[in-house]
């Protein structure tokens, strides 16, 4: 089994939403490898896959300061992983309604985004991902599994650590009704993952768009000369993608190691 490696980018110094349940003194015990210089690691882990003939995924889920830093270095990058980002919002805004916004992971580095969005080849906007939660007998199969399984565990240790200290409401009020412990918040970084190629167009409609960024952050899906992707637009088959997601921790997740 390889040796686990934690890269982390930039800090911004001061409090954190999860400092409750991860602390400095956690990293101590992580047996692997925690490395402070997170685009030397990306360009690493692509040079083994391109090395080894290993497809790579890279999926972006926070402002791109560091995929942005390896491209620099690295443009061939590009060529050698396939990029799928959770970001912007493209016909609608926070949870699926009103109009279009300046998304956060885009609007906190633009900078930053105009140099990794050209290479995305799917998006998973706010139009699809901010409308994306768990409830029902699919929020309480992951409460029943959690005993068994130590991924499960971890999700909903981190859930009830951040659900109190969560500072914005977005995520806390979703489509489906506010977080609490029978409803998950929206899971917006889920629903990208479910954008990566092996699941296709399974759950969610795709459409190709032409996407430019504005300096506001603002992304716009039919910009002139803008760079093509694949982004999804509304959910097809949502209830079916809450059971596959379950299915796939309280099931495969039992065969996970987990390290905290």
């Amino acid at each position: 089994m390889p040796v686990p490696e934690l890269a982390i980018g930039p800090q911004r110094v001061g409090r954190t939403v999860m400092e409750t349940w991860a602390t400095a003194q956690d990293l101590k015990a992580f047996p692997g490898q925690v490395r402070s210089d997170a685009p030397q690691a990306i360009i690493e882990q692509v040079q083994a896959a391109a090395r080894d003939d290993v497809p790579l995924q890279i999926l972006v889920l926070s402002p791109s300061f560091a995929l942005a830093a390896a491209l620099r270095e690295a443009p061939w990058i590009a060529q050698k992983a396939q990029i799928t980002a959770m970001g912007g919002s493209l016909w609608h805004g926070t949870n699926g309604t009103g109009p279009p916004l300046a998304e956060w992971s885009v609007k906190a580095d633009v900078a930053s985004s105009l140099e990794v969005y050209p290479h995305v080849s799917r998006l998973c906007p706010l139009d699809v991902a901010g409308t994306a939660q768990i409830d029902g007998a699919e929020f309480q199969e992951l409460l029943n599994c959690q005993g068994q399984v130590p991924v499960v565990k971890a999700l909903l240790e981190m859930y009830w650590a951040w659900l109190p200290r969560c500072p914005w409401r977005s995520p806390l009020d979703g489509p489906k009704g506010p977080a609490d412990h029978a409803r998950s918040s929206v899971i917006y970084d889920l629903a990208a993952a479910t954008m990566l190629p092996v699941y296709s167009s399974e759950f969610m409609e795709l459409r190709e768009v032409n996407l430019t960024i504005d300096s506001q952050g603002f992304t716009h899906p039919d910009g002139r000369g803008g760079w093509p992707m694949v982004a999804g637009v509304s959910w097809r088959r949502q209830m079916e993608w809450e059971k596959t997601v379950v299915q796939l921790l309280c099931t495969r997740g039992a065969a996970a190691k987990v390290i905290l």
